[in-house]
């Protein structure tokens, strides 16, 4: 079954999922790709659900967030889900001191996964700067210039991949259980082969748009 819920927070419903898994309560994976309003109304909906069915679930970086401060993060208690994320608060590095620091002070609430792709996206324009300075305004060889460089990013490192032009970093699998214990929290930092796999999957040939974000990536 997939079920796309409404766009407006008074139309939020799991009804179509909660009759599914009624009369099929053998199904007890599902996959939830959530972000932003939708994400809470979800957090919500599905937690007596999750409680009644054993549910596992499979979290979107951002709905995970959301999962993990609305109820993991409160609570002795955990729930089955369970996903990748590529930033936590908790990251101990200089970089994600300061990205931090920067948020709350300019945006008055605490930091989030959203802000770390456009700290990143300024890391990147930053370069673009300082390769403007020392002359090197040739998009030709200003992009294979940027890709070069290791960023100190609030995730840790963050690449610019020459192949295909996207960024990426270490890994983080959060794990959560039905049992009293605290949440499992695994990073992966060497991911190169792993990088390699997924970008040697290429679209099929009809496919018109090599544009892979289809918001599975937060």
């Amino acid at each position: 079954l997939t079920h796309v819920t409404h766009i407006n927070a008074n139309e939020f419903t799991l009804a179509p999922v909660e009759q599914f898994v009624t009369e099929h309560p053998d199904v007890k994976t599902w996959l939830c790709l959530f972000t932003g309003d939708m994400a809470e109304q979800f957090c919500e909906t599905v937690k007596p659900l999750q409680e009644k069915w054993d549910l596992n679930l499979y979290a979107s970086p951002m709905l995970l967030e959301t999962y993990r401060d609305k109820f993991l993060s409160q609570q002795s208690k955990t729930f089955p889900v369970k996903g990748y994320t590529c930033w936590l608060p908790d990251i101990e590095n200089e970089a994600n001191e300061i990205y931090q620091s920067a948020f709350k002070k300019n945006a008055g609430k605490d930091a989030s996964l959203f802000g770390v792709l456009g700290w990143d996206t300024g890391l990147l324009l930053k370069e673009v700067l300082q390769q403007k300075t020392e002359e090197n305004e040739n998009v030709t060889q200003l992009i294979p210039a940027l890709c070069k460089n290791t960023y100190e990013s609030p995730r840790g490192w963050m690449k610019l991949d020459a192949a295909t032009f996207f960024t990426y970093g270490p890994s983080i699998l959060i794990s959560g259980s039905s049992d009293s214990n605290p949440l499992e929290i695994d990073e992966y930092k060497d991911i190169e082969e792993e990088w390699k796999r997924f970008t040697s999957d290429r679209f099929p040939p009809d496919v018109h748009s090599g544009w892979r974000n289809t918001y599975l990536c937060i």
